[in-house]
């Protein structure tokens, strides 16, 4: 940390989290701001705009899966309960109770 962060007083925000690239090249997102972090480097305006770009992208996938898999389960429950309807208009034809 530079001199200037230690100095002045806490800045007060709405909210805040970190935009972090790991060793790998990985880009995460944290609200964990008491992290402890060793950065190899300062941040570049590019390492900004690509570190958001990839979490907004990361963010947007998870979004899209989450609703695939929302659709998924519901496909899953209307195909049980069709299936649960043949059943018993099956059963009512040849004049069986289901339980």
């Amino acid at each position: 940390m530079s001199d200037r962060q230690h100095t002045e007083a806490p800045r007060k925000v709405t909210t805040a989290f970190l935009i972090l690239q790991t060793e790998q090249g990985e880009w995460e997102a944290t609200p964990d701001l008491d992290m402890p972090l060793q950065p190899s480097r300062p941040a570049s305006v590019s390492d900004m705009k690509h570190g958001a770009a990839e979490v907004v992208s990361d963010i947007e996938a998870s979004k899209i899966a989450a609703m695939a898999a929302q659709l998924t389960i519901q496909q899953q429950m209307q195909m049980a309960a069709s299936i649960r309807n043949r059943a018993e208009e099956q059963a009512i034809r040849s004049k069986l109770v289901m339980p």
